[in-house]
């Protein structure tokens, strides 16, 4: 049962995509506005960028050259963060923001050049986390704590895909995809985290 609600969520972080917000590059309703360049537990975020500049390419403006757009990042860093775990879920949405950066260039190719490796690794990053944290609790526990802690949620979408351009070359990756045979699932393994995840989960649940 627990396989199957694992691979049932996956291909909905996965797949499923919002449309576009509208929103703008310094306000996000649901968490409050943020302008770049606070420290957030330590660590120093980059400026907020020009909406008009960075949404003007579909990778937009990344300052610190991490792979992640900096209007995502300052994003990630102020949602995550006050509560327990929040540090391993940070990290885990960071994962996701530089695997949607990358799925962006050259989507016609993406499977050529095995771009849903990327995705797969975030993912399976993700349940290797739920499977640490999770391990002594029920079905339905597991499945409450899934939906109030999708990293990759609604909100999270709107923000990588806040333009058109990117929406639409999200579409065009998704399309190139469609077809073709991939491996079955691999499992939940610490190795598909670019990151130690460890440290940072705080007990069990």
């Amino acid at each position: 049962m627990k396989t199957v609600l694992k691979l049932s969520i996956a291909l909905t972080i996965a797949l499923t995509v919002t449309s576009c917000s509208n929103n703008s590059s310094n306000s996000y309703t649901s968490t409050g506005p943020y302008y770049g360049g606070e420290t957030v537990d330590g660590y120093t975020l980059p400026p907020m960028p020009n909406p008009k500049t960075n949404d003007k390419t579909l990778l937009g403006t990344d300052t610190n050259d991490n792979g992640i757009r900096d209007d995502v990042e300052i994003y990630i860093y102020n949602r995550f963060q006050g509560y327990v775990n929040s540090k391993v879920e940070r990290e885990i949405a960071m994962q996701y923001a530089k695997a949607y950066q990358q799925v962006l260039i050259s989507p016609e190719t993406a499977y050529e050049d095995r771009k849903y490796e990327i995705e797969d690794r975030v993912i399976t990053c993700e349940f290797y986390y739920y499977d640490q944290y999770l391990k002594n609790v029920s079905y339905e526990e597991e499945l409450t704590y899934h939906i109030k802690h999708n990293v990759f949620n609604p909100e999270f979408k709107d923000i990588v895909f806040n333009t058109k351009d990117r929406l639409k070359t999200f579409f065009r990756y998704n399309k190139s995809m469609s077809g073709h045979v991939f491996e079955g699932y691999q499992g939940n393994k610490k190795e598909a985290c670019d990151f130690d995840p460890d440290p940072l989960i705080e007990g069990t649940l």
